[in-house]
């Protein structure tokens, strides 16, 4: 889940917290729309919006469904909820997570300290809330997501995240020649001939979900005719890989290259004019630059986070890595790593687990001058990346799925088999809650058409009847997802009593109070 800035300082907002602790303005954040909705989508969402219900919030109040159906099916023009915090903030985006939500943050005037209206103070009032719109368009450049901070949910290991016990005893790393930078700004400081939150836009539409039943990942599209690169340890146990864009379309993936020491691979999709990522020259990141990168952690579709460059050309193994602070984490395996000039430089790969805060990603240029050679939009100038010599010590992979794996780590199969048996419930409800409200969109078109009586009361008992069982589907995903919850978190407290893992009993009981926070918030909500 993402860490919220406050508009007005930059300062990090608390998840339950309505005031800056710096600089001590209201700041509240607001749901929106980013597109209207269709029928099918806008009778599910109100289906959905009818119990919804936040604690000092404000939202939209339809008499019907025929007024919320125009407002929904048009060009956004107010906030659907606001007054809200981040926690709140993240439970409505959970609810609503197959519907296109953007967030707004705003800064808010407390009541006994506004003055009685006048033009000037009306005027200040619309100054700030332009100022604030302003940061939260930069702030897209700017946010950061550190695992400390995040829902225990993108703790959970996935196929698809490749952990490493890193190894703080190997030898020194060879020398590894870089170019000197360019320049030493940050990217939101640098001046570019495009809007940023066009190439963020480009950036996400580039990237893609890769899963099937034996896990998931990410990747992203190198060319427009779909041929995408991604982790060899994404792939390497799926037998026929499902790779779905941002726009909701999904393919068959066609593994045309593997290349398994550098954990890379090459993927096609049967489909043409598609957004895709220029490639970059890893050499040219420095230590103290920043970089975003993108992927889909825990199953949490499209997520971006920004981190920073703390060594370019680490060696481990054969393999010369970039080092940064981003927080790679499972379901983040095989997304791209993207400089300030909004080109990948890097395909997210490994994160430490004895130290937070210590990632790793291949730099590109393996890429393209290897399994993608001759393929999509590279610098042709751009030297190869040269392997790095053998330490001589191993790290031990943490990939559960992994078989002969070096370390054996506990626990991390019977949360990997726990999340992938949710994962799969949840999906078979929502696709038969899909299907019933299209049923339920059509016996509502039928309705509104027939004036015969015997035939509306038909159509109004059918409809009814798939009414409810569409809210039967709901509570169902939400006790499936409680139920979730409360077998993970007996797996944690199996870990605390694990005398292998004292030194982190800080951070598994932290992890414990989260998930059961999100535990009464969903039962709450039944």
């Amino acid at each position: 889940m993402s860490a919220q800035a406050c508009p007005r300082c930059g300062e990090r907002l608390r998840r339950e917290a309505r005031q800056c602790r710096h600089c001590l303005e209201n700041v509240s954040l607001e749901a929106w729309l980013k597109r209207p909705l269709s029928d099918r989508e806008a009778y599910a969402f109100f289906r959905g919006w009818q119990n919804l219900h936040y604690e000092n919030a404000e939202k939209v109040n339809w008499s019907d469904y025929s007024s919320a159906k125009r407002e929904l099916s048009s060009p956004p023009k107010r906030a659907l909820v606001s007054e809200l915090s981040l926690a709140q903030f993240e439970d409505f985006e959970s609810r609503f997570s197959d519907y296109p939500i953007e967030k707004r943050a705003k800064i808010v005037s407390s009541p006994e300290l506004e003055p009685k209206t006048s033009k000037p103070s009306q005027v200040y009032r619309v100054l700030v809330g332009v100022a604030a719109v302003s940061l939260i368009i930069v702030s897209a450049l700017v946010w950061s997501e550190r695992l400390s901070e995040e829902a225990p949910r993108t703790e959970l290991s996935q196929s698809s995240g490749q952990d490493f016990e890193f190894r703080f005893d190997l030898q020194p790393e060879a020398e590894t020649k870089t170019r000197e930078p360019v320049h030493h700004q940050e990217p939101s400081l640098i001046p570019s001939p495009v809007d940023p939150q066009v190439q963020i836009e480009r950036a996400l539409n580039s990237t893609v979900f890769i899963r099937d039943a034996g896990g998931l990942g990410s990747g992203f599209f190198i060319s427009a005719d779909g041929h995408l690169l991604t982790n060899y340890h994404v792939i390497e146990k799926m037998e026929s890989p499902r790779v779905i864009l941002r726009d909701g379309r999904e393919f068959r993936g066609e593994v045309l290259a593997r290349d398994q020491s550098r954990d890379l691979a090459l993927l096609k999709v049967p489909a043409h004019g598609l957004s895709y990522l220029r490639m970059g020259d890893a050499h040219r990141l420095y230590p103290g630059e920043s970089v975003l990168t993108i992927g889909n952690p825990a199953g949490l579709s499209f997520t971006l986070t920004k981190g920073v460059v703390s060594f370019v050309g680490r060696p481990i193994g054969s393999v010369l890595y970039i080092q940064t602070d981003s927080a790679i984490n499972p379901g983040n395996s095989g997304g791209p790593m993207i400089n300030q000039n909004f080109e990948v430089v890097g395909v997210n790969t490994l994160t430490a687990r004895v130290e937070k805060g210590i990632s790793f990603s291949v730099p590109i240029n393996y890429a393209y001058h290897g399994i993608a050679s001759g393929l999509g939009d590279y610098p042709k100038d751009a030297p190869p990346f040269q392997n790095a010599p053998n330490s001589g010590r191993s790290i031990a992979s943490n990939d559960p799925r992994a078989p002969g794996s070096s370390s054996d780590i506990p626990y991390e199969r019977e949360l990997f088999q726990l999340q992938n048996q949710a994962e799969q419930r949840i999906q078979e409800l929502k696709r038969r809650a899909r299907g019933l409200t299209s049923q339920a969109v059509q016996l509502h078109q039928d309705l509104q058409k027939s004036r015969i009586l015997h035939e509306r009361q038909r159509l109004q008992s059918q409809l009814k009847e798939t009414e409810t069982e569409i809210e039967r589907i709901s509570r169902e995903v939400t006790q499936e997802r409680i139920r979730f919850i409360r077998r993970v978190v007996a797996v944690l407290q199996r870990q605390l009593g694990d005398s292998n893992l004292i030194a982190y009993r800080q951070e598994i009981q932290s992890r414990i109070q989260e998930l059961e926070q999100q535990r009464r918030t969903l039962e709450m909500n039944l």
